[in-house]
């Protein structure tokens, strides 16, 4: 994204939801992971926060922690620029949206840019870096070349689905992750 600024842009799209149990949820992590050539994931675990990579249908984590660890998922993301499987836990089970663009329904949407925690890259190894703040947690991502100041912060990209209420009143009924900006060229 050049700006910050917000555009409003016209797409086709379809969303599927429902509930899982946690081994159907596992299930569907490793077969939506496998339709991905190039895309992330960012898993809250009760303990965490990760950002993982998708690199030809393989999910990977920074220390090797799968996220078929279903005891400890709170929620999942898994995306790339043309869809994303969001999952979130509710009591014993999971929820789910599937969300893919590209065909299907009419619907306007936003991209906008969210900065993630961290304006400092601490080190960098194995195709990760590890960012964090003067205070507060870490984030390992799976970049490297970040050159990230206060200004200049790794951003997750999010596409907002915009719809119309019964009084035509206009709100965003979803959000997905899209891909990362990444500062200063980073890879």
């Amino acid at each position: 994204m050049s700006d910050n600024h917000w555009k409003i842009a016209g797409i086709r799209t379809t969303a599927e939801t429902g509930s899982c149990t946690p081994g159907e949820a596992a299930g569907m992590i490793e077969s939506h992971a496998a339709g991905i050539v190039d895309g992330h994931a960012v898993c809250w675990l009760h303990q965490s926060v990760m950002i993982g990579r998708i690199e030809g249908g393989k999910l990977s984590f920074h220390d090797g922690t799968s996220a078929a660890n279903i005891h400890d998922l709170v929620e999942l993301r898994l995306f790339d620029e043309s869809g994303e499987l969001y999952l979130w836990r509710v009591d014993e089970g999971f929820c789910y949206r599937l969300r893919t663009d590209g065909s299907g329904d009419e619907a306007n949407v936003v991209d906008t840019l969210q900065p993630l925690w961290g304006t400092k890259v601490l080190g960098e190894g194995s195709g990760w870096s590890s960012i964090a703040e003067d205070r507060g947690i870490r984030l390992e991502a799976p970049f490297t070349g970040l050159r990230l100041t206060p200004t200049q912060r790794l951003s997750l990209k999010c596409r907002n689905y915009i719809e119309f209420n019964d009084q035509q009143q206009a709100g965003f009924a979803d959000c997905r992750f899209t891909g990362f900006d990444l500062p200063g060229g980073g890879a």
